[in-house]
């Protein structure tokens, strides 16, 4: 049994007359794109005079509350991957903010050890001197 061939013929309208349809389809996805990531990086719109960001909601649920609890949880990170010098950054700064300056610069000098020439903790060590 041979199946007939459908022929369709669409008429889209011609929104970009003097571009292609392929590059008319791609600008249009990048209109989409951008204002589904300004929507996700909390410019979402009001609702019933309520605004609902996904990005607020991901701050409630998975970003710590506290100091104390970031700390706890970089130092877990920083157990399991010791080598992972951006958990040294994190602690250092969540002492820094803190005022806990020595537990602060002992996490500097172990990030410093891994790599001296890093940025951040020279920019770090340069704040507690």
């Amino acid at each position: 049994m041979i199946l007939p061939k459908l022929k369709l013929n669409l008429k889209l309208p011609k929104l970009f007359p003097h571009y292609s349809r392929r590059i008319a389809a791609l600008f249009l996805w990048l209109i989409v794109v951008t204002f589904a990531s300004l929507n996700l990086l909390g410019h979402s719109p009001q609702v019933l005079g309520l605004t609902s960001s996904p990005l607020e909601e991901v701050k409630k649920n998975l970003l710590p509350q506290n100091v104390a609890e970031e700390i706890k949880l970089w130092q877990t990170i920083n157990r399991s991957f010791p080598d992972y010098k951006y958990s040294y950054i994190k602690l250092a700064q969540s002492y820094l903010s803190v005022g806990e300056n020595d537990h602060a610069q002992n996490y500097i000098d172990k990030l410093l050890s891994l790599d001296p020439e890093n940025e951040i903790g020279l920019k770090l060590k340069a704040s507690l001197e």
